[in-house]
């Protein structure tokens, strides 16, 4: 759902998804932690979601003020996505503690 959200906010605006300077980073967060669960869940869940929410409240501000159009829904998907995403960060933190 994340995925396809920006994907096609990105491709409206005449961009697209591999085109942001984090995808890169993604990849190779995953790459790089293939083979130790450990490593996954600090890079996948500790690192990149909890970014995501660090930037949040700026993101939604900016595109929640912006008359650009597809700006408005690009806002209320990202609020789902941050409500997502605080789970996924405290269920990688819950593993990582047991693990």
């Amino acid at each position: 759902m994340h995925f396809y959200g920006w994907s096609c906010s990105l491709e409206r605006r005449g961009s697209h998804y591999g085109a942001i300077a984090s995808t890169p980073s993604l990849w190779d967060a995953a790459g790089g932690s293939r083979g130790s669960l450990v490593a996954r869940l600090v890079a996948v869940h500790m690192t990149h979601e909890a970014r995501g929410l660090d930037v949040f409240s700026g993101m939604h501000a900016r595109l929640s003020r912006s008359q650009a159009e597809g700006d408005i829904a690009d806002a209320s998907m990202l609020l789902r996505n941050a409500t997502d995403e605080v789970g996924h960060v405290g269920a990688g933190v819950k593993w990582f503690r047991y693990v």
